[in-house]
């Protein structure tokens, strides 16, 4: 037997033995799925038998703002997607360091949701937890993904709030570079400029789009 052929032989025969073993093993995996369906549901049993205990908009927030990133089911999903969405705010994946689900904000070129957005924002900021803001340059942070009808065509914007410098900034990547756009003392100021520069109004018109380039300093 030539060495290659002594390597083939070996191979087949591993090859055999992991076929038998997946064979073992397969009314195993069949049981363990079975398994985390029914942990799943009744998991998905007992957040929603908690969401429907609390009483206060305030715990209701701390409850949905808590993610891990693990699946908690459909329905707890949809549940916390109503829930923010009433107080004028979207959930957007979640912070793995804070384990919290993250926030998106859209402002009409109007202006008309400025205030429900305020309103929100400043119901869940007191839970956030901030975290590091380096990549922005700054100290800690609490971060707002923001949706614009370029849906991020030039980069991809953020609403942030300095809590070392209390003010809020608007920040972009592009092209692997981040720079912040422009720096608010007011919520209301920053939101104002959303609506003005990158608000999540698709154009009527060319004319319209032409005038928006993606990307305003101050």
């Amino acid at each position: 037997m030539t060495v290659i052929e002594a390597i083939e032989a070996r191979i087949e025969e591993l090859t055999k033995k992991r076929e038998s073993n997946k064979q073992a093993m397969q009314p195993l995996y069949k049981e363990n799925s079975m398994l985390t369906d029914e942990i799943q549901e009744l998991q998905a049993q007992v957040l929603k038998l908690q969401a429907e205990a609390i009483e206060t908009e305030e715990d209701m927030i701390k409850f949905y703002i808590k993610d891990n990133g693990m699946s908690q089911g459909m329905d707890h999903y949809h549940a916390r997607k109503r829930f923010f969405e009433s107080i004028g705010l979207d959930v957007s994946g979640y912070y793995p360091k804070t384990e919290q689900c993250g926030f998106q904000i859209s402002i009409d070129s109007s202006g008309s949701n400025i205030n429900s957005t305020v309103e929100g924002i400043n119901k869940v900021l007191p839970f956030m937890i901030p975290f590091d803001g380096s990549e922005y340059d700054r100290g800690e942070i609490i971060h707002f993904s923001i949706f614009e009808y370029t849906c991020s065509e030039f980069g991809s914007y953020s609403l942030i709030y300095d809590k070392d410098k209390e003010e809020w900034a608007i920040s972009i990547i592009a092209w692997h570079r981040r720079s912040e756009v422009k720096a608010f003392k007011l919520l209301n100021e920053a939101l104002e400029y959303l609506a003005k520069h990158h608000h999540s109004d698709y154009p009527e018109d060319e004319e319209d789009e032409d005038e928006f380039d993606g990307y305003h300093m101050p």
